[in-house]
């Protein structure tokens, strides 16, 4: 999808990687989710990174496992032109069942594409912590909302 957009077309990107096989963090072997490997993460970055406009922007999903490893800043090694400007948590009401789901947060990068510029928050009262809650239920259609209150 991302190869069909022109060059600097977007002012922000969503990605919520799979960066985990499911059967290694889960019972549930079935679940539809397919991993995506180091190479088609770093392949997405560089296509996010190619349609994102200059200074425009790129949430990158992250879990608490992955901040353990170099494997982001591998990943923007190969996409040099995304900066990290911003460490983002969800602070979520419930969480998930079993030890590796037992998370309360979740966590994203801001990254901007250059040139780096901090004018692009003109809102700023943009808060580093959302809280779950303050996401009316009327307001969402499908969870997880996430993405809805950064509009």
């Amino acid at each position: 999808m991302l190869a069909s957009l022109e060059k600097n077309s977007i002012s922000l990107a969503f990605f919520d990687p799979q960066y985990e096989k499911v059967g290694d963090v889960s019972r549930v072997k079935d679940y539809p989710l397919h991993y995506q490997s180091e190479y088609q993460i770093i392949q997405i970055l560089k296509e996010i990174n190619r349609t994102l406009k200059p200074s425009a922007f790129c949430l990158l999903w992250i879990n608490k496992e992955i901040l353990k490893t170099d494997r982001v800043s591998t990943w923007l090694l190969q996409a040099p032109k995304l900066k990290l400007v911003d460490f983002l948590v969800w602070s979520k009401d419930h969480f998930g069942f079993g030890s590796y789901f037992r998370n309360k947060g979740e966590f994203a990068f801001l990254l901007q594409k250059n040139p780096t510029n901090s004018k692009k928050f003109a809102n700023r009262a943009f808060p580093s912590i959302w809280e779950e809650g303050s996401v009316s239920d009327k307001k969402t259609k499908t969870p997880p909302s996430k993405a809805f209150f950064l509009n």
